[in-house]
């Protein structure tokens, strides 16, 4: 694992272009960003992110839409971790974040 960064659940247009514009928000901050997703176009979103996870997520079918990110919380390649909702615009330091993540276990 590697030192703190920010991840992203997202699949589906809508959240990963969101996802897209949260993660330059981060970058430009200096921040570590990795997107964890079942879209197959690994690729296209690596410009976006540090590190493009594919995680499969036909496992959760017919559950609750929100189980997917519950799980996928083990995936994160970073030793701390803040996850941010796909339309978060970082405009400052997340410091404080990665301080409760640390105390968390996250």
């Amino acid at each position: 694992m590697i030192g703190q960064g920010i991840c992203y659940v997202a699949w589906g247009d809508k959240w990963l272009n969101e996802a897209c514009r949260s993660s330059a928000s981060a970058r430009a901050l200096g921040y570590k960003t990795c997107l964890l997703t079942n879209n197959g176009w690994l690729d296209h979103w690596s410009q976006h992110f540090d590190i493009v996870k594919p995680v499969d997520l036909s496992r959760f079918d017919g559950l609750n839409h929100f189980m997917p990110k519950w799980i996928c919380l083990t995936e994160s390649p970073f030793a701390t971790t803040c996850f941010l909702d796909s339309d978060t615009i970082v405009g400052d330091t997340l410091e404080l974040g990665f301080e409760m993540a640390r105390q968390h276990k996250l």
